[in-house]
C-alpha cells in the first residue's frame, strides 16, 4: 500500500508556494472516482489516504499526461516499518481468519467491469464462509460503484478508491483484486466459472424506483442509447427513427453523461435525463423503471441486466472480452440480455443491426404478453 502526501519540492519548483492541505479528486483519470480527498503536507499518520499497488502505478504513468499530479507524492507504507496496514495475501492457506479488505479501485476500470465482478465477489464470500471466515467481504472501490453494492448480502464495508489510513488499518488481511481472471479463480477455489452462481442481480432502494416513475409516463418506456465512450461502437441516431415508427406509442429515453441538455436529444429523439440525475444510484433507478433497454454502451447493458431488465445491447465495434467470461457467458450472467451482432462477430451493417432491433424489440414485447403490429 502507498500514503498519498504533498511533495514539497515540486510545488516549491513550480507554484512557488507550499500549501499544508490540498483537496481535489481524481474524476478527470476516472469518472466514477469522485471522492474529496484532503491530503496533507505534514499529515496525521492515520489520516493519510490510502492507495493500492495498482493504483499507485497507475497515478505515477498518469503524471505524464497531468503534470500538475506532480505535486503529490507517494509514500510506501509497510508492515516491516511499523505501518498499521492489513497484511498483503495471494491465498488462504494457513491463515488465522481475520478481517479481510479487497482492493479493487482501478482507473481503467469501467461500469461493466465492476458489475461483471459482482457474481465474482459474492463467490469469495461464500469461499471464505466455507474456510470459516464469519466476517463478510469489505471493498474498496470507485467511490460511485457504492451504489453497485446496494441490498448486497455480501458485503461489509464499502470504502472508496483512497480510504484512510485509520479505515484500512482495521482490517488484518487484503487483496488486489485486479483484472486477471486467473487469480480470482485461485481465490475463490474453483477451476471453472460454471462451478458458482454467475447471474448478476442489482438491486435498488424502493424509494427511489418510486421517486422515478413518479416522474416518467404511464405509456410503455424505453431507454435507448447509441453513444459509448468508445466512439467506434456508437452508432447514427437514424436508426431511432425507424423504431418510433414501429412503436409511436411508447415514451422513449437516454441518458447522456454530464450532459446537461434537457429535453430531447434532437427532434423527436429520445428525452435526455442525466440534467434529473444526481449519482449512479439513480441510474439505477431509472433503468429499473424502464420496459425495455436498447444500447451500444456495454457500461448501460451489464447495469439493466443486471437489474433483469430486457436489454438489446449492441455489439459494434471493438471488444473488450474477459477472456472467456465476458461475453461468452452472457447468458448465464444476464438471463434477460439479447445481444446484436456477437454471433456476427461485429460484422453487421447499421441497416441489419436496425432490422435486428426490431426483430428482437418485437419479440421482447411478445413475450411480455403486448404483441405490436409492426
Amino acid at each position: 500500500m502507498y500514503g498519498l502526501t504533498l511533495d514539497a519540492t515540486y510545488l516549491a519548483l513550480h507554484t512557488r508556494r507550499i500549501p499544508d492541505v490540498a483537496n481535489f479528486t481524481l474524476e478527470k483519470l476516472c469518472p466514477y472516482m469522485t471522492q474529496p480527498i484532503e491530503v496533507r503536507l505534514y499529515p496525521d499518520g492515520a489520516q493519510i489516504p490510502v492507495v493500492s499497488w495498482q493504483m499507485a502505478r497507475q497515478f505515477e504513468q498518469n503524471k505524464q499526461n497531468h503534470p500538475e499530479l506532480g505535486a503529490f507524492r507517494l509514500l510506501p507504507l509497510k508492515r516491516e516499518e511499523g505501518w498499521p496496514v492489513p497484511r498483503l495475501i495471494d491465498g488462504f492457506d494457513g491463515l488465522t481468519p481475520g478481517r479481510l479488505l479487497l482492493l479493487t479501485a482501478n482507473m481503467r476500470r469501467g461500469l461493466g467491469d465492476m458489475v461483471l465482478l459482482m457474481p465474482i465477489f459474492r463467490a469469495q464470500a461464500q469461499r471464505l464462509k466455507q474456510l470459516g471466515w464469519p466476517q463478510k467481504l469489505s471493498i474498496s472501490s470507485s467511490n460511485d460503484f457504492s451504489a453497485l453494492f446496494y441490498g448486497q448480502s455480501f458485503l461489509d464495508t464499502f470504502l472508496p478508491e483512497c480510504p484512510g489510513l485509520y479505515q484500512v488499518m482495521a482490517f488484518d488481511y487484503t487483496i488486489e483484486y485486479g483484472l486477471n481472471l486467473a487469480r480470482m479463480q485461485h481465490f475463490i477455489g474453483i477451476r471453472d466459472w460454471h462451478e458458482i452462481d454467475l447471474e448478476v442481480k442489482l438491486y435498488v432502494p424502493q424509494e427511489r424506483i418510486a421517486r422515478w416513475d413518479a416522474l416518467l409516463p404511464e405509456q410503455p418506456r424505453v431507454f435507448v442509447n447509441w453513444a459509448s465512450f468508445d466512439t467506434k461502437r456508437s452508432l447514427s441516431a437514424s436508426i431511432f427513427a425507424s423504431i418510433k415508427q414501429a412503436y409511436p406509442d411508447f415514451a422513449y429515453f437516454t441518458s447522456l453523461h454530464k450532459n446537461p441538455q434537457p429535453g430531447e436529444i434532437f427532434p423527436g429523439g429520445p428525452v435526455n435525463l442525466w440534467p434529473q440525475q444526481t449519482d449512479l444510484l439513480d441510474l439505477l433507478a431509472l433503468l429499473a423503471n424502464m420496459d425495455v433497454v436498447i444500447t451500444t454502451n456495454t457500461g448501460i447493458a451489464h447495469v439493466a441486466a443486471g437489474l433483469g431488465k430486457p436489454t438489446l445491447v449492441i455489439f459494434s465495434g471493438r471488444l473488450y472480452g474477459w477472456d472467456n467470461y465476458w461475453p461468452d457467458l452472457h447468458s448465464y450472467l444476464y438471463p434477460t440480455m439479447h445481444p446484436i451482432g456477437l454471433q456476427e462477430k461485429l460484422g453487421l451493417t447499421e441497416h441489419e443491426i436496425e432490422q435486428q432491433i426490431l426483430a428482437k424489440l418485437e419479440q421482447v414485447w411478445e413475450e411480455r404478453g403486448h404483441a405490436v403490429e409492426v
